[in-house]
């Protein structure tokens, strides 16, 4: 199984930092990082293209960034969701209130 953790960051993220993958016996697990809720579709699509089917999303995806990705995702996607709504590597917001959702 191909699994990818999507967290939401006001840094900037070089290319060389951009995918950072574990090799377990059952799964292969990769860290996305992503500067907003476009950022994050464009790295999921490609993430899908390359064989993976589950996607968690990190706390900063509001209640309606988890509906605009989810839209994005072709059924066969598994999305799971992290939940606090006052993110603190986001300045204590959410990520609908940080993308004027």
């Amino acid at each position: 199984m191909k699994a990818a953790f999507i967290f939401l960051t006001l840094d900037q993220i070089t290319k060389s930092q951009n995918f950072k993958s574990i090799e377990l016996a059952t799964m292969q697990i990769t860290l996305v990082g992503a500067n907003s809720y476009d950022d994050a579709i464009t790295k999921i699509q490609s993430l899908i293209e390359q064989g993976y089917t589950t996607i968690e999303l990190c706390a900063g995806f509001g209640h309606q960034g988890v509906a605009i990705i989810q839209a994005s995702l072709p059924n066969h996607i598994s999305l799971g969701v992290v939940r606090f709504d006052l993110h603190p590597s986001l300045n204590m917001q959410s990520g609908d209130k940080l993308f004027s959702i």
